[in-house]
């Protein structure tokens, strides 16, 4: 599924991480937005330690935007996703 959201995004940087400590901040360092895929979001508990640490990768400045405090749009792709997770990462400010 990422393949396919890259094919459509062939600008876009690719970076497979199966764990969100896999996501550094030279990962982020020139990027605006960050798009999570996965194919079947169950209890959004994997989505939301991804969240967790682009966000804190971003506000620790480490993006090398002038402000030094890093603002970054986070897009959620997935197939699959079970209500219960959708209200779930809402709830901490995602929409």
């Amino acid at each position: 599924m990422a393949l396919g959201v890259n094919d459509a995004f062939p600008l876009a940087a690719l970076h497979h991480a199966n764990h969100p400590d896999n996501i550094t901040d030279k990962h982020l360092q020139i990027m605006r937005t960050v798009i999570l895929v996965d194919s079947v979001v169950n209890s959004g508990k994997s989505v939301l330690e991804f969240i967790q640490q682009v966000w804190e990768l971003a506000s620790s400045g480490l993006k090398g935007h002038e402000s030094g405090q890093g603002t970054i749009r986070i897009i959620i792709v997935t197939a699959v996703v079970q209500s219960q997770a959708a209200d779930k990462i809402s709830q901490v400010g995602c929409r």
